[in-house]
């Protein structure tokens, strides 16, 4: 009796070219799709109230059905066009600026130059129908472009070329592993005065780098701004014409008051936001509560919380609490960050000749291993203090904040910025606790747009340019945050 033939066997597949995985040939496509790239970049089957993308029309329709009770309002429909190329946009600079690319023009030369490579495996592929023509029209639209030749995809003769499947995989696939993690959570918009180019010409506008507010209070931010939710905060809050801008790929919100703590549920919901990073800590100004420490652990165990912290010693505040209590307290969150292999944000600020910064460090080396991710969170200390912090965490970063523009209040923090390395800085708003409140931002309230001055400083510090400044402190947030 002849034996059936196994209907997935490894022979039948075929490896991904990202991630290794046995595919089979006819699903490679979906695969690609889902594991690969943004839930957007597909948007005739992803749902637009989940973010998230499902491939097939079959799925998303159940998933609406069931989820959301029907609603249309979870299709890609006419009042998305907009935010959706602001998106795509926001996508394929962040491939060029990983890639190195300065312009959106060099992004497609790079991709024609590798079609070319062996072009008799991949014919040409020009003025393709279906889906990705709708897209093309809807892009040309939004953009107020008048293209007069057809679009070619294969190889791309044109920067709406490059959205086709093909070329976004193969672009993905050049990119580091770390950029790829970053690639699959980019939420961001192409320009924040409300039009997606400055010219015509697209193929040519300069791509804006990529930046991280490795630290703020989205909680405290909401609540002076009376906005409901960072998607809004994030496109009514631009920088000024005129000053450098930038394109936020992450900020990382820190929840450091016990009394406004989401609920597990509610963390849920604002963690599924691609542009947002979670942290839960109690701060040192808080008074010591086990009910706090137990409905920390439980936060900390929730998907997409990405650090402990703020936490740490503050002997500046000690109205509600005791230096002992804030070292209990400390050493507690201390247990839970190397428990859950988690970074942890430090707050550590003294008066001159305290031992606060000396007290941290012991406690710290009392519970956490050298190799521990540690954040130094508004550092505004001297050379020696910097350089015992080093001594003690190899992988430690300092974060800069609005307090460090000021020369008269913390005059060694220059000389402390000349002496480390842009690998070991990240940027902060701290914000809304931090704001400029100068003529260059023109704002009242901090938030993670008012980052430019701290990058203008950083660069003028280290004679670099501000990209190099974006681009280095970038990778040096996700080095700390992210799990590889």
């Amino acid at each position: 009796m002849t034996e059936a033939p196994a209907h997935h066997s490894r022979a039948s597949r075929r490896d991904c070219v990202i991630c290794s995985s046995p595919v089979k040939p006819q699903d490679l496509i979906r695969h690609h799709r889902r594991k690969h790239l943004p839930w957007f970049c597909y948007p005739g089957t992803a749902c637009f109230l989940c973010c998230r993308q499902f491939v097939q029309e079959r799925k998303l329709q159940l998933h609406i059905t069931e989820r959301h009770n029907g609603s249309s309002d979870c299709r890609f429909l006419s009042s998305h066009y907009r935010t959706w190329v602001f998106r795509m946009i926001g996508f394929l600079r962040f491939l060029a600026t990983s890639l190195h690319c300065l312009t959106f023009d060099g992004l497609v030369k790079m991709m024609q130059r590798m079609w070319s490579v062996d072009s008799s495996a991949n014919p040409t592929l020009t003025s393709p129908g279906g889906e990705y023509a709708s897209l093309c029209s809807i892009m040309t639209e939004e953009c107020g472009l008048n293209i007069s030749v057809p679009i070619s995809v294969a190889p791309p003769n044109h920067l709406f070329g490059l959205i086709h499947w093909r070329n976004l995989i193969m672009l993905v696939e050049l990119l580091s592993p770390v950029d790829r993690l970053l690639a699959m959570t980019v939420t961001g918009r192409s320009d924040h005065h409300g039009s997606c180019f400055n010219s015509d010409d697209c193929a040519v506008d300069p791509v804006n780098p990529w930046v991280v507010d490795a630290h703020f209070h989205l909680d405290r931010l909401l609540e002076k701004t009376n906005l409901t939710s960072w998607p809004v905060f994030y496109i009514d809050y631009v920088v000024p014409k005129g000053t450098p801008k930038y394109c936020l790929s992450r900020a990382v919100a820190s929840y450091a008051f016990p009394r406004f703590w989401p609920s597990t549920g509610q963390v849920k919901i604002i963690s599924g936001n691609n542009d947002l990073l979670l942290c839960f800590g109690i701060h040192p100004s808080q008074p010591l509560q086990r009910r706090h420490l137990t409905q920390l652990k439980e936060l900390l165990e929730t998907p997409g919380v990405v650090a402990v912290g703020e936490c740490g010693l503050d002997y500046t505040r000690l109205q509600r609490t005791t230096k002992s209590n804030q070292q209990d307290l400390f050493q507690e969150q201390l247990v839970m960050a190397r428990e859950y292999q988690l970074p942890v944000v430090i707050h550590c600020r003294g008066v001159s000749g305290d031992s606060c910064s000396e007290d941290c460090l012991q406690l710290m080396q009392l519970e956490l291993d050298a190799s521990s991710r540690v954040y130094r969170h508004c550092f505004n200390g001297g050379m020696q203090e910097a350089q015992d912090w080093k001594q003690a965490f190899p992988n430690i970063v300092f974060g800069l904040s609005p307090v460090g523009l000021s020369n008269s209040r913390h005059p060694e923090l220059d000389m402390v910025i000349r002496s480390l390395s842009l690998d070991e800085l990240v940027l902060e708003s701290d914000s809304p606790m931090m704001a400029f409140r100068s003529a260059q931002t023109g704002l009242s309230v901090g938030h993670p747009w008012a980052l430019a001055p701290i990058i203008e400083k950083v660069a003028a510090l280290k004679g670099v340019s501000f990209m190099t400044v974006c681009d280095a402190t970038r990778r040096s947030a996700e080095r700390l945050f992210c799990k590889y």
